[in-house]
């Protein structure tokens, strides 16, 4: 296989793990969760929600974060 062929292998890999995952912004996640926005802010701090950062200004959550963190605080 040439390194073109291994490269556009991996950028289809890529945008198919990109394609999957769903972000939503902060705004979003708290009107989920029924907090307020800085509440979800302290979450990503203290590292209970993982956050994409797109600049230095825009931060998007994964809803699979909010997933898991509800599943281990509702039900743990």
């Amino acid at each position: 296989m040439t390194t073109n062929q291994n490269d556009e292998k991996l950028t289809q890999k890529l945008r198919g793990n990109l394609a999957s995952l769903q972000l939503i912004s902060r705004k979003t996640a708290a009107e989920l969760m029924d907090v307020h926005p800085n509440h979800i802010d302290a979450l990503i701090a203290r590292g209970d929600l993982t956050a994409v950062h797109l600049g230095s200004r825009c931060k998007r959550i994964p809803m699979e974060s909010i997933r898991k963190f509800l599943s281990h605080h509702v039900n743990g």
